[in-house]
């Protein structure tokens, strides 16, 4: 009776691959107390593979037997070279593990440049990876700052760090990664001394002389000049309360010699801008008036108007005459950062910038400016170009 009984096997692959590369299932037939000679397990990429019960050693019984698995864990291992990895990063995965991304490590004095598996860069672990990682940080020496002397033309950062042109432009992605986008330039410094007031020029050798002011120094003399300009604003327009008006707290007056076109401003003359609108507004009744004071309106609201946050976010500013010939001095090294940051605002030589200072103590609808290459001034209600500035801050 045994002798003529058949006996069937039955193996689901259930997704696995047998050694010959198919993935249908399998039979196996033999008569009863035959032995069994099972195939090999098929294979699952990722996973740990077994049948759910321990095959029979000779026919016996018709049995189904089915392929299960687990998910293999695999390790990743993280060479940081010195550098703390974040704790975010985790130490394993299996192939059914949802794509992730690596989170930056950090090495005081360095900056991470990625994540390496041998020769290439990995940013993200992909659902379906297998096998053990081993990944490598990669550092290069920290970004270089400029933050305890700063000099002309360095650019400013949202959070108050500042950079050297140089470094800047081989780095953009990188500072501006780190420290927010740029907000302005180092314009100029104001000089620990009476020199700032008493700014004595051969205005037609000016730009002969430059070397004369100084070009780098400490942070608490610095000014920042903003990034962008506008134009065709007036200090006050003609209709308005302070056209006619004389703001002697502002004024800056000068004498001038004979012959060469030497200018002295006085020892009284106001020196500081920042204040300037304050005055004025205090002064008049129609400050909010739109159109009566738009250079000065174009400042208060520049912060806001050019979306800055942070630290920079108010206090800009229309340079005293002073400050404003400072800036003119130093523009031909200032132009070259503006042209390096996206979006800035170049000089334009033609046109007269309005400084936030009176002119004349006898006449009181005038008010001082520069050309690119020499002191101006006009009637307050010329249609002017603007620009601001704002003392360096932070770091």
């Amino acid at each position: 009776y045994y002798d003529r009984i058949m006996v069937t096997l039955t193996f689901k692959s259930n997704g696995g691959t047998w050694t010959d590369g198919t993935t249908a299932n399998k039979t196996l037939t033999g008569k009863y107390g035959a032995t069994v000679n099972p195939p090999s397990i098929p294979t699952k990429t990722g996973y740990s593979v077994n049948w759910d019960k321990e095959v029979q050693s000779v026919f016996t019984t018709d049995e189904v037997y089915n392929l299960e698995w687990n998910c293999i864990p695999y390790t990743i291992t993280y060479n940081l070279d010195g550098g703390t990895n974040a704790s975010e990063n985790p130490l394993s995965y299996t192939i059914e593990t949802e794509t992730f991304t690596l989170s930056v490590p950090t090495k005081e004095n360095y900056d991470f440049t990625g994540w390496y598996n041998g020769e290439n860069k990995v940013t993200q672990i992909e659902k379906g990876t297998v096998g053990n990682l081993e990944l490598t940080a990669k550092w290069k020496e920290g970004l270089s700052y400029t933050d305890e002397n700063p000099s002309v033309g360095d650019i400013v950062f949202e959070n108050g760090r500042t950079v050297s042109l140089e470094n800047y432009v081989a780095n953009k992605e990188l500072y501006e990664s780190k420290n927010g986008k740029p907000v302005g330039v180092v314009a100029f410094f104001k000089l620990p001394s009476k020199s700032n007031v008493d700014l004595n020029y051969d205005w037609y050798k000016l730009f002969n002389i430059s070397d004369s002011f100084v070009q780098t120094g400490s942070r608490d003399k610095a000014f920042v000049i903003g990034l962008k300009q506008t134009t065709n604003k007036v200090w006050a327009s003609e209709s308005s309360d302070g056209y006619n008006r004389k703001f002697t707290s502002i004024l800056c007056s000068y004498t001038k010699g004979i012959g060469q076109w030497w200018i002295t401003f006085d020892d009284d003359s106001d020196s500081d801008g920042s204040d300037n609108w304050n005055i004025i507004r205090n002064a008049v009744s129609d400050a909010d008036a739109e159109g009566n004071y738009s250079s000065f309106k174009y400042a208060e609201n520049y912060a806001s108007s050019e979306q800055i946050t942070g630290i920079y976010n108010s206090s800009w500013y229309i340079p005293s005459v002073i400050e404003l010939l400072h800036v003119m001095v130093n523009q031909s090294t200032i132009s070259k950062s503006l042209a390096e940051i996206s979006g800035a605002s170049g000089f334009k030589g033609d046109m007269m910038y309005w400084s936030s200072s009176q002119k004349y103590r006898d006449s009181a609808s005038w008010a001082w400016g520069a050309i690119l290459e020499d002191l101006s001034s006009s009637n307050k209600s010329a249609s002017c170009r603007v620009l601001v500035i704002h003392k360096l801050v932070g770091e």
